[in-house]
């Protein structure tokens, strides 16, 4: 998996993973962008916006699939993590 750079003005940009499947950003890398200190509130946010895609008459599995990773290399506990994908990076004031 790279790290590809969207745009140099874009920090969503900078974090977006390239893969096999396509693009994606993970839910943990976003979570500081976004202005959250804790995980909880961005699973918040996270859970909300798959409610809303499916009440738009979408299938959120599209754009939100949950996973788990290991924090680190020298191995640790399994987190809760979401695979975020769609056509453009993240816009920013």
């Amino acid at each position: 998996m790279s790290i590809t750079l969207l745009s140099r003005t874009s920090p969503s940009g900078a974090i977006r993973h390239v893969d096999g499947e396509g693009g994606h950003w993970s839910g943990r890398e976003l979570q500081p962008l976004m202005g959250y200190e804790r995980w909880e509130r961005s699973d918040d946010v996270v859970a909300r916006a798959v409610t809303a895609r499916a009440n738009s008459g979408h299938d959120p599995a599209e754009h939100f699939r949950g996973v788990a990773r290991t924090p680190s290399a020298h191995g640790g506990r399994p987190v809760r993590d979401y695979r975020l994908t769609g056509t453009r990076p993240i816009s920013w004031p």
